[in-house]
């Protein structure tokens, strides 16, 4: 196809359109597990009844959720399982280390 087989457009005019790019097998984080401080983000894993501050290598973002390609534990960069446990809520109220008791989901 060429832009001749577009009667509709003519040069000068614009057009508005939304791509749906599907990424299979990537993980995202919501805003509320993420902290950024300078170039890098951060997320806080639930360790042994401790908030950890965990450095993650952030992807692309809509708004609403934030590509995790890799996560920082310990000291080698892994790739991200899914099954890490992440913290969500007011993360700035944390510290690394900070012992903690996580509640469970109440059902309404």
């Amino acid at each position: 196809m060429s832009i001749k087989d577009y009667d509709g457009l003519r040069p000068g005019m614009y057009v508005s359109a939304k791509v749906l790019v599907e990424r299979p097998n990537v993980f995202a984080l919501p805003p509320q597990a993420l902290i950024v401080s300078g170039n890098q983000t951060y997320c806080f894993l639930y360790r042994e009844g401790s908030a950890v501050k965990t450095p993650v290598q952030a992807g692309i973002s809509d708004g609403s959720w934030t590509e995790i390609s890799r996560i920082k534990v310990d000291d080698p960069w892994t790739k991200v399982t899914g099954d890490e446990p992440v913290l969500l809520g007011d993360l700035g109220e944390l510290t690394n280390g900070q012992k903690i008791r996580v509640a469970e989901e109440s059902a309404q």
